[in-house]
């Protein structure tokens, strides 16, 4: 989980001119912050019920969140530095 928040938060420094890795990191922080916020397990008996528990999800959807933010920051700085 720390690792994915890292990489969520910072990942575009890693990869700044390689855009696959980078594309391919940002594919898979956005995934995995989805199913760790969203993610919904049927028991035998056809209940539906949350896989992880409330900090898991609440950790899910602040990384998505951060993901996001950090992400779409780049990106307005790299397509506005450069045009």
């Amino acid at each position: 989980m720390i690792a994915l928040f890292l990489l969520g938060g910072f990942g575009f420094l890693l990869f700044l001119w390689w855009y696959v890795a980078y594309l391919t990191v940002v594919i898979i922080c956005f995934g995995m912050g989805y199913y760790f916020w969203r993610d919904v397990t049927t028991d035998p008996k056809g209940g539906r019920f949350y896989t992880f528990d409330l900090k898991t999800r609440t950790r899910g959807k602040t990384f998505l969140i951060l993901t996001t933010l950090t992400n779409l920051v780049f990106l307005i700085w790299y397509f506005g530095s450069n045009h």
